[in-house]
């Protein structure tokens, strides 16, 4: 099966210009890669799995997957986060079963630190990142190689499909479109769907499935991410960061129309829980962004916009409104309306900006100003999150912020 695709890509030792950062040493991975081809050996692809207090029955199912991929010569490196439960001793059993299963234990540090940890001791010449609730493709390996492979690129993105549980997701089929090779000024609108969401071409794949700004779906050279590392101690956007980051390091980027992750959002997930400083901790992610993309931010400050909205929704929906929310509802407006007036949420009032919001994030911001958002919210939680129809204000003045 595998004889076609070796011989499209016999050449792939072709020298790269070693220019721009990271260039080099994808270069010389790129000779490796190609020596061991000619001796006839399958590049080996490495798996990078952290795990944290799993869910063990959604982690046998993951590992059963990645298991089941039609490329074979694997290595699944679980890295174990500082588990307080049985996950650790899962991980331990699971690779006394199958030897292409490796198991790392480190003391807590968050998601981040286990990525890196997972990339400086992979073997592979090639990465793919997987969470531990997650189901892969079992073509998803063997598409994103051989795409890499045959187009000559960095990094291969494919869809992914949000799940309720693991029993919705069948994708098993190969793509049936022709992949796209993005390079130069394209990479920017890859970067501006990855802030914004909103890029039709990237969020109608087979249907559902969609290009999201996770770490996963994505298969890419050793070299490429070791000279990419997570960022450490934040425990939200840290992927955004990451694969705007990794664009920068990027000649050019393959999109395969295909799904090859069900993504199944657990409601203990760090976005849906609840933290008590994570108007803090969003905070601090968002000045990170800044920090490292404020070029490109700047430029784009409407696309920049709608990723501080999606914040501030998730701090209302999943903070303010939380059963553990010890703030009253008067002190709730106020904090909100302070913090419309603060940088980063003051960009979502300005009048320039504000109009190429979508009309529910206008009608967020609105009923937030109005300080009514805490019944409105409260009344279609169960139903669609924000309403998809502008709502009537009452006659009645209300106090602005």
């Amino acid at each position: 099966m595998w004889t076609g695709l070796w011989r499209v890509t016999e050449k792939t030792d072709k020298k790269v210009p070693s220019s721009g950062p990271g260039w080099k040493g994808l270069a010389d991975a790129e000779k490796v890669t190609g020596k061991r081809m000619r001796m006839g050996m399958d590049p080996l692809v490495s798996i990078i799995v952290p795990v944290c207090n799993a869910d063990q029955r959604l982690l046998a199912s993951c590992l059963d997957s990645l298991l089941g991929q039609t490329y074979r010569r694997l290595e699944i490196v679980l890295v174990d986060d500082g588990s307080t439960d049985g996950t650790g001793a899962f991980c331990d059993a699971a690779a006394m079963k199958d030897k292409r299963i490796r198991v790392l234990h480190q003391t807590h540090k968050g998601v981040g630190a286990a990525r890196n940890r997972g990339t400086q001791a992979a073997q592979g010449d090639y990465l793919f990142y997987v969470d531990g609730d997650d189901l892969l493709s079992p073509v998803a390996v063997q598409e994103g190689l051989a795409d890499l492979l045959r187009e000559k690129v960095d990094l291969v993105i494919a869809g992914v499909r949000q799940i309720r549980c693991h029993e919705e997701f069948s994708d098993r089929s190969l793509a049936g479109q022709e992949s796209v090779v993005l390079k130069g000024h394209e990479l920017d609108g890859l970067k501006g769907h990855y802030l914004a969401q909103d890029e039709d071409r990237f969020r109608k794949i087979k249907g559902s499935g969609y290009i999201n700004r996770g770490a996963y779906c994505r298969l890419m050279k050793k070299e490429l991410a070791l000279s990419n590392p997570f960022a450490e101690g934040l425990p939200f956007g840290e992927d955004l960061i990451w694969n705007m980051d990794l664009l920068d390091r990027c000649r050019s980027v393959c999109v395969v129309p295909n799904v090859w992750v069900g993504y199944c959002m657990s409601p203990s997930s760090a976005i849906r829980k609840f933290h008590g400083d994570r108007i803090e901790k969003v905070e601090a992610y968002l000045a990170l962004l800044w920090e490292k993309q404020g070029e490109y931010c700047s430029g784009h400050m409407a696309a920049y916009a709608k990723a501080v909205a999606v914040e501030l929704y998730c701090i209302l929906r999943y903070e303010l409104l939380s059963p553990d929310q010890p703030l009253g509802c008067r002190e709730k407006n106020d904090l909100v309306c302070r913090m419309l007036g603060r940088e980063p949420w003051k960009v979502l009032t300005r009048k320039g900006i504000y109009r190429q919001l979508s009309p529910r994030h206008r009608l967020m911001i609105a009923l937030c100003r109005r300080r009514i958002w805490q019944p409105v919210f409260r009344t279609v939680i169960m139903c669609s999150g924000i309403p998809q129809m502008p709502l009537k204000y009452p006659a009645k003045p209300v106090a602005k912020c």
